[in-house]
């Protein structure tokens, strides 16, 4: 077996172009989207650095020509993030139409960290999971940037949700209920009793 792996790493590393598998090319942009802000460049030097440590520490001997070009390309990383976002949002969706849902309920935080701003919006709705039980489940439709003002927040919130009816759940049928609202106060007041989708 362990003849078996270093075959897979040689056959890895002979490839004239990135060798991840879509799976693992799934797996590391999951993990890329915690380094919030960082540039698809530094998330190509990353893989590098750690395939290279890895084959440190394992004894495999790996030259520099050959890690580059198995690292995948700043634009393979960026089309993996979209690719992502389209796929959690098109599962969310199916999951809530075979719920049967008729309340959302949002969940939004507006503000900053780290010098960069953001506005969360969160949507949960309660399902059942694969064995039956009623479970609360959760989706994150992005964190885009809106106004300090209670109508771009609203706007910003508007435009997040139809998202969900582009991907096929019809909005007519589902009340949408503010249920959390943390930053910026007045805006939060504001549009918590006059927002509706």
């Amino acid at each position: 077996q362990k003849a078996e792996i270093v075959k897979k790493l040689d056959s890895f590393f002979s490839s004239n172009q990135s060798a991840f598998s879509p799976q693992a090319l799934r797996i590391l942009t999951m993990f890329g989207l915690s380094n919030m802000g960082g540039s698809d460049e530094g998330m190509e030097m990353l893989i590098a650095g750690v395939l290279k440590a890895l084959c440190h520490d394992i004894g495999f001997k790996v030259d520099s020509k050959k890690l580059g070009k198995v690292v995948p390309s700043r634009r393979t990383i960026a089309r993996q993030e979209k690719n992502l976002m389209v796929d959690c949002l098109l599962h969310a969706v199916q999951e809530m139409t075979k719920d049967q849902i008729k309340y959302l309920f949002l969940i939004v935080d507006h503000g900053k960290r780290n010098g960069i701003e953001y506005f969360v919006k969160l949507v949960r709705w309660g399902g059942l999971d694969e064995k039956g039980n009623r479970v609360i489940k959760q989706l994150c439709l992005d964190m885009d940037m809106s106004g300090h003002t209670a109508k771009s927040a609203a706007d910003a919130i508007k435009h997040s949700l139809k998202k969900l009816e582009k991907a096929g759940l019809n909005l007519d049928l589902v009340t949408v209920i503010p249920s959390g609202v943390t930053g910026d106060r007045v805006a939060a007041r504001r549009y918590n009793t006059s927002f509706h989708c």
